[in-house]
């Protein structure tokens, strides 16, 4: 009888012991997994550090540039330091480098980042565009600039005038042409309302013209199949957005 309680007590201990074994195995294991999920968390920190410090160094060397180039140019304008934009390092700015098939976005970016950074003041302008040219725009920058210094009557005042030189040298004055042509002759043709508004509003901006809301919206009448002319709602708008969203919806 003893003998017998004996060897049920050993199976028991056995068994303690094994299922003890199985929690520390299982405790291992669960350590091991939490150490491996934490070297890969602090991984992901170190690439995330690595990413925003390139990032940041990047956008630091773009406003060095900048500020660079403002100096070279001294305070032709008037500007004794390089603006200061809240925001300024968190963005990639539009360098210009003087290709002419580049031109017509840098002049697109260049305008958005006024609007973005709120510049009024055209001096500012003026300073921010300047800074972002480089290689031969830069070179040719200097030369324009010395020699509108010399001519009492050719003055860059404002963005608008140095955009026109810009245009000049890089645009030519036949590619805003033939986009007044193209926006003359522009039409529905078939065409979804989409489809030709979208065609009719990229001529508005790559020609240049200085039209307001309604002329803009009598391009857009008369271009319009002649069912979606004659529709009563959409003559009745005389505002561009409001006439296209109404003709949209008929």
């Amino acid at each position: 009888m003893s003998s017998g309680v004996a060897g049920c007590t050993e199976v028991t201990s056995k068994s303690v012991e094994g299922r003890m074994e199985a929690q520390v195995q299982l405790m291992k294991s669960q350590i091991d997994f939490l150490h491996d999920a934490l070297a890969e968390v602090k991984k992901a920190n170190r690439d995330l550090s690595q990413l925003l410090s390139n990032k940041q160094s990047k956008a630091m060397v773009s406003f060095e540039k900048i500020a660079e180039n403002l100096r070279v140019l001294g305070d032709r304008f008037e500007v004794k330091q390089v603006p200061s934009y809240a925001g300024m390092l968190q963005m990639s700015l539009p360098l210009f480098y003087g290709c002419h098939r580049e031109y017509d976005t840098w002049e697109k970016s260049i305008e958005n980042l006024f609007v973005l950074l709120n510049i009024e003041k055209e001096s500012e302008k003026i300073a921010l565009a300047i800074g972002c040219f480089c290689s031969s725009a830069l070179n040719w920058w200097k030369l324009v600039s010395n020699i509108y210094s010399h001519h009492w009557y050719r003055n860059l005042d404002d963005w608008h005038d140095l955009r026109n030189a810009l245009r000049e040298r890089y645009a030519g004055t036949n590619t805003f042409d033939e986009a007044k042509v193209k926006l003359l002759n522009c039409k529905q043709n078939g065409r979804s309302i989409q489809s030709y508004f979208e065609e009719l509003e990229g001529l508005f901006l790559s020609s240049g013209v200085d039209e307001n809301d309604y002329m803009l919206t009598d391009h857009f009448h008369y271009g319009l199949d002649k069912w979606f002319k004659q529709n009563p709602k959409i003559k009745r708008q005389s505002r561009l957005y409001e006439a296209y969203y109404t003709a949209l919806e008929v």
